[in-house]
């Protein structure tokens, strides 16, 4: 039996290997300090009890496997799964089933492997470069088009020429006079000169037809329409490089690194039926603030504006980019989400394939303004045309769908575009006026330095505000403002 320490401590130091291998397998520890620094005998465990079973079957560590990490070109191991390193250096695979996919699409392959994390900063500022680019854009056409109109009013009335015929009305006479020149340029029949004449007839008089609010619409319509045409000539087999090129200017992947297709994935529908509700809900509903006389009165301003159409394209292009920044945030923190969770390569073919276009998100705006403008709209349901709701309650339905899906995680529409959109169609209708109209008077002073003033200009000649306090009744409401 050990009993001296000194014959425990030559024990542990054999050359058999360190304790815990060749003496602690044996005896435990505690029976081991007890032995070393006391006088007790050391005893052996019975087999069944709780200490030589934790000694004796102690489970061994396991070797250690090398993580393997592929090159950085590599993307398809030969299992079929891709596989990539991390910007860390550690390595992850997608399942073959994502792979399958994305082959299966060349573009949705090409946009995976040239996909890059988004980044919501830049997104940002590109956004806001747009919406003021697109707003003082709008506003120098405004002014254009108001000098234009005076002009016009001077040497033989602009009143007039709006009820003549389309012979009568220069805009329209010089649109007959293009198409008549690509007439004799393609050397087309008789036959279809006559057709084409009495087709663009028939578009002006209805056209003029028309409310004065749809008539402003109409612009925006036809550049959505030819945008569509582009995309249906895209899916002809033999128009690959139109695919391409539409690909790369009207689709907005915020993956791509193309930020400036925010702006340009406003104007483009790629299906019928896309494109024919959102245009449908801005001919009927969206274009109606704009016209609408209740908005100026309530901000104090007095419409000096020959057509609504600019500012229309600027509201278009200002919130269209803005509310596609939601789309690109969203991309962003998802994809930094995805690619903690299961890894860059994953992210990359989840989130940076992901694509939206549409101009859902500045309409939802421009239907808000409307129901903001006119409180006393009624609005019929689609499929249900007996049953009517109020503006404001209709308006409030559809962005309370949008939320629910949001919190439900049910992806149908860009559901943050639509939200977005309706929050800066919300402030717009209380600010957007000031800032429209101080925008023109800034253009309208630069025009008159350069000289492309064609009537004279004043300083505020855009605006017209009156104090509220020197033309307020005393029983005027509390709040308001009157003109």
């Amino acid at each position: 039996m050990l009993r001296s320490p000194l014959l425990l401590r030559s024990a542990l130091r054999t050359s058999h290997g360190p304790p815990s291998t060749a003496f602690a397998r044996q005896w435990p520890r505690s029976e081991l300090r007890r032995a070393l620094h006391g006088n007790a005998p050391l005893r052996r465990p019975a087999p069944t009890s709780p200490l030589f079973l934790r000694a004796v079957w102690r489970p061994a560590a396991k070797p250690a496997t090398p993580v393997s990490v592929p090159a950085a070109d590599a993307l398809v191991s030969p299992d079929g799964r891709i596989s990539a390193p991390r910007p860390e250096g550690s390595g992850q695979a997608i399942p073959a089933g994502v792979m399958d996919q994305l082959r299966g699409d060349p573009e949705l392959y090409a946009r995976f492997v040239n996909a890059e994390a988004p980044s919501a900063s830049k997104a940002l500022l590109v956004a806001l470069g747009l919406a003021g680019s697109c707003y003082v854009a709008g506003a120098w056409w405004s002014v254009a088009q108001e000098e234009e109109a005076e002009a016009q009013r001077k040497q033989q009335g602009w009143s007039r020429l709006l009820k003549s015929g389309p012979a009568d009305c220069p805009r329209w006479t010089a649109g007959a006079a293009r198409l008549q020149q690509a007439c004799d340029f393609l050397h087309l029949p008789q036959a279809v000169r006559e057709a084409l004449s009495d087709g663009y007839v028939s578009c002006f008089l209805r056209y003029r037809d028309l409310p004065p609010y749809s008539q402003d619409a109409v612009p925006i319509i036809a550049l959505n329409a030819g945008v569509l045409f582009l995309w249906t000539l895209s899916r002809i087999p033999a128009a690959g490089g139109l695919r391409r090129l539409m690909n790369r200017t009207f689709l907005d992947v915020p993956s791509s690194g193309r930020r400036w297709t925010m702006l340009t994935s406003s104007f483009s529908h790629s299906g019928f039926i896309h494109f024919a509700m959102n245009n449908f809900a801005l001919l009927s509903l969206g274009s109606v603030g704009f016209a609408s006389a209740n908005w100026y009165a309530s901000s104090g301003f007095r419409r000096t504006e020959a057509s609504a159409v600019p500012h229309l394209f600027a509201f278009a292009g200002a919130v269209g980019s803005l509310a596609a920044l939601a789309f690109h945030i969203q991309g962003a923190v998802n994809f930094r989400m995805l690619a903690r969770r299961a890894g860059y390569v994953f992210a990359k073919a989840k989130i940076g394939t992901q694509s939206g276009l549409g101009a859902s998100g500045w309409i939802y705006g421009a239907m808000v303004l409307t129901v903001m403008s006119t409180p006393e709209m009624r609005l019929n349901i689609l499929f249900l045309p007996h049953f009517q709701v109020s503006g404001t309650e209709g308006m409030l339905g559809l962005c309370m769908v949008d939320a629910l899906c949001i919190l439900f995680r049910v992806q149908i529409f860009a559901h943050w575009v639509h939200l977005t959109g309706a929050a800066l169609g919300y402030a717009y209708y209380y600010y957007g006026l000031a800032l429209w109209e101080a925008t023109r008077a800034q253009v309208q002073e630069v025009r008159a330095q350069l000289g492309l003033s064609q009537v004279a200009s004043q300083k505020g000649a855009c605006r017209a505000i009156v104090p509220a306090r020197q033309t307020a009744p005393a029983a005027a409401p509390r709040g308001e403002r009157l003109v």
